[in-house]
């Protein structure tokens, strides 16, 4: 069996070695600036762009094909010679990540909960938009956002003003109410293609910088919300037929309601940690599923489990020496990711498992810093 990979990233990365110990080849199909998995597959294309002769060439190489990220152009991959039968998740699953509006639309249409919104393609509607929402809004580009990148805040006339100058003239937005957040949290999803679906337990995130900084489980909240939690998220994945990994994040509410912030078909940052914490990563689920193979068992193995995510610094950072110092400390996970250094880069995570979350989260952060040469 060949699963084909678009993209190289470092989720193509652990895709690669989730599938090695499945005995399954790998082949990517990476961009010029992809450097984590390369390196660990010898069959790779480089390709400036993904076109449809490069798509087909390679979806014609392959059993399966899956991607590291949604960035693609869904209408492209609709017109591939044998898509439905190989490319999972589907082009239109892939669109409603990459396309926020579509995804809003439809969440809202089957009756699961989301923030107050509103969509505008031009700086009048979106003006009419705030007005009817009120201030403050969130704004969000319905394509290509992730990590923070095209969300802006208004809460004023002074930020629409500085929007204006930063949109295109031609935008589609989303724009919703400010939400009190208590938690922000996540679950993993995994679905096969006759439908059968298993989520692994409810994590917490913390964001900093407008991007994951940390992942934690358990989750203090009540059974109640952890039930509310799954039901949503499962029918997320049943309504968009999710096949392999779906991440869905949530917001919990200040008054106690669940709610969806963002979809994400594919492996995720907040599942990291199921590596080494559960009994079938994310990776290997979402290989399983994309290959026609049974869904592993996500049980947690600890009782307890965090991930901190290592973000380049501007300063010069030895990689190598980082990783001596931050695997000194017991019960450390490091995964690196064959990047450069570069300043708010996302360039490996640390993952630590055991009794007493107080503890994971503890020595995670130790390493982290250990690691990157610094303090908390």
């Amino acid at each position: 069996m060949k699963l084909g990979i678009v993209g190289g990233g470092q989720l193509a990365q652990m895709m690669v070695q989730a599938a090695i110990s499945l005995g399954i080849d790998v082949a990517i199909l990476a961009s010029t600036s992809d450097s984590s998995a390369p390196r660990y597959v010898y069959s790779t294309t480089i390709a400036k762009e993904f076109d449809k002769e490069h798509l087909q060439h390679f979806v014609d190489s392959c059993d399966f094909v899956t991607f590291d990220h949604e960035v693609i152009d869904a209408d492209i991959l609709r017109s591939i010679d044998g898509y439905k039968e190989k490319i999972f998740p589907t082009p239109d699953t892939l669109e409603l990540s990459s396309r926020k509006a579509k995804c809003r639309r439809l969440m809202a249409e089957i009756g699961l909960p989301t923030p107050k919104f509103e969509i505008a393609t031009n700086f009048d509607e979106l003006r009419t938009s705030i007005s009817n929402i009120g201030l403050p809004v969130i704004v969000k580009s319905s394509f290509g956002g992730y990590d923070g990148r095209g969300v802006f805040e208004v809460k004023d006339a002074n930020d629409l003003a500085s929007l204006k100058g930063t949109l295109p003239e031609i935008f589609e937005v989303v724009i919703e109410e400010f939400i009190e957040i208590e938690k922000e949290l996540s679950i993993i999803v995994v679905r096969d293609k006759d439908a059968n679906v298993r989520s692994y337990p409810l994590l917490e995130t913390l964001q900093q910088r407008q991007m994951c900084s940390e992942v934690y489980y358990p989750v203090h909240v009540s059974e109640q919300i952890e039930a509310k939690s799954r039901e949503i998220a499962e029918a997320a994945a049943n309504a968009v037929a999710s096949v392999g990994v779906l991440a869905v994040e949530l917001f919990l509410t200040k008054s106690g309601d669940v709610i969806i912030n963002e979809l994400a078909p594919r492996p995720h940052n907040s599942g990291h940690l199921t590596i080494e914490a559960m009994a079938t990563s994310q990776f290997e689920n979402h290989i399983r599923a994309v290959c026609s193979l049974p869904i592993g068992s996500v049980e947690p193995l600890f009782a307890a489990a965090t991930m901190v995510n290592l973000v380049g610094i501007a300063d010069n950072l030895d990689q190598d020496e980082g990783r001596r110092r931050a695997i000194g400390y017991e019960d450390v996970h490091l995964h690196l990711y064959g990047k450069e250094n570069r300043d708010g880069r996302k360039i490996g995570h640390i993952t630590v498992t055991g009794k007493d979350q107080g503890a994971t989260l503890e020595t995670s952060r130790m390493a982290r810093d250990a690691f990157l040469g610094t303090t908390s």
